[in-house]
């Protein structure tokens, strides 16, 4: 009975270990510094003399011209100037972005932005059950653009536009 109970103790160990190995080893803890900010889930930012541009993973904020738009740019850009920036990526999208959770200290600013309700959940590129459970919290109780009577998802937004264009 002792033995099975150290042998359960020991797998614990030994997982909880290569979980915090694995966390640590996708998390770039570097020093990042802000270069531009596009929008509220697009930015550049630089270490050692070297630019790369981010997408927030998970999320898609409002574009330019929609409501909430500027206030989701601003509050991404007051997290990312308040504390050290870290990154951890995740994949390159077809426009060569790194798509990434992206840390200001201790928060998490894929999530700030959608429990301040300045974002949707992206579903089609993300079935994270916490993500989900953010927007939901935010629609509940009618944050920032589910203050809204009708938020338009800023992938019908920019297919309304592009459909537009193509007139």
């Amino acid at each position: 009975m002792k033995a099975s109970r150290y042998v359960a103790s020991a797998v614990v160990v030994l997982i909880s270990s290569f979980a915090t190995y694995f966390y640590t080893t996708n998390l770039d803890t570097s020093e990042w510094e802000v270069v531009t900010i596009a929008d509220g889930d697009s930015f550049t930012l630089s270490k050692n003399n070297r630019k790369e541009t981010f997408r927030l993973y998970g999320i898609d904020c409002p574009e330019k011209n929609q409501p909430f738009a500027a206030k989701a740019r601003t509050f991404t850009t007051t997290m990312l100037n308040e504390g050290a920036i870290r990154v951890k990526a995740v994949e390159k999208d077809t426009y060569g972005r790194t798509i990434a959770w992206v840390y200001s200290d201790t928060l998490c600013l894929n999530e700030a932005l959608l429990e301040n309700g300045l974002a949707w959940h992206y579903t089609y590129f993300s079935s994270d059950a916490e993500l989900a459970a953010l927007e939901k919290q935010a629609r509940d109780h009618k944050s920032g653009l589910w203050s809204e009577p009708d938020p338009v998802p800023p992938w019908e937004f920019r297919h309304r536009k592009k459909t537009a264009k193509q007139r």
